[in-house]
């Protein structure tokens, strides 16, 4: 079993040592070092975690962000009143 393993060893090394690996290496190097492209993916990430907040909101609460999206600051709490009543309205078939 330690033949195996001296083997793996070797096969490892040589793996570590060769063009796909460095080539692997300059790539990533340079990604991480792309200040740019850094900040591009940090504001990809907000996006996605938005978009995953957004998609995990119920029905309910989608329905408000869009509205409240469309209606100024000082009225959304009169806005949602009147949703609400009208909502208690319709739910109970009046």
């Amino acid at each position: 079993m330690t033949k195996i393993i001296e083997l793996a060893h070797m096969l490892g090394d040589e793996i570590a040592k060769s063009e796909e690996i460095r080539n692997l290496e300059t790539a990533k190097n340079a990604f991480q070092s792309d200040e740019p492209l850094q900040k591009m993916m940090e504001e990809y990430d907000v996006e996605r975690r938005a978009l995953g907040a957004e998609f995990a909101k119920s029905a309910e609460e989608s329905d408000k962000t869009v509205i409240f999206s469309v209606i100024r600051e000082d009225m959304c709490e009169k806005a949602l009143s009147a949703l609400d009543q009208k909502f208690k309205t319709i739910k109970n078939g009046k």
